[in-house]
């Protein structure tokens, strides 16, 4: 395989950029096998092609297997847990400890009180009261766990 001009890669080995292009390229692949197979998805699955050809011209494109997408879930619940749990706190007249908050949304919510969901969510909950509950006015009380929370009245 011949190296574009200007390119500074040992030969035997593919330069990074080449790489990048590749797995973009089967990652759109993936995409369109998935189902979602539109113009514009093959218009961009074009472009990189021709990207990569510029960068590698001999790249057999047959050779690039789909990969298939996955949704980010990374921090995607989290907020929604404790937006929600704030509200709790605002409603409650009593310090609630995590576990109680969490069952007050998945009621409000209708779903099952109990399950993974239910221990995710309180998981969740705990490390963000941890984390931002001071500067947002809650507090831990008592000194033994499950720790009740409240938000401070001022």
């Amino acid at each position: 395989m011949a190296y574009a001009p200007g390119m500074r890669a040992r030969p035997g080995t593919v330069p990074q950029l080449v790489k990048t292009l590749r797995r973009t390229y089967a990652r759109k692949l993936g995409e369109i096998a998935a189902g979602a197979d539109d113009d514009a998805l093959r218009a961009d699955l074009e472009h990189l092609a021709a990207v990569i050809r510029m960068f590698w011209p001999g790249e057999d494109f047959a050779a690039i297997k789909p990969i298939r997408p996955r949704a980010n879930r990374r921090g995607s619940k989290a907020p929604v847990w404790f937006l929600s749990a704030l509200d709790v706190l605002r409603e409650a007249e009593e310090p609630l400890t995590a576990q109680e908050i969490v069952r007050r949304i998945l009621r409000a919510r209708g779903e099952a009180v109990e399950g993974a969901v239910a221990k995710s969510a309180e998981c969740s909950v705990l490390a963000a009261f941890r984390r931002r509950g001071a500067a947002l006015g809650i507090e831990r009380v008592g000194a033994q766990r499950p720790f009740n929370w409240m938000i401070a009245r001022r």
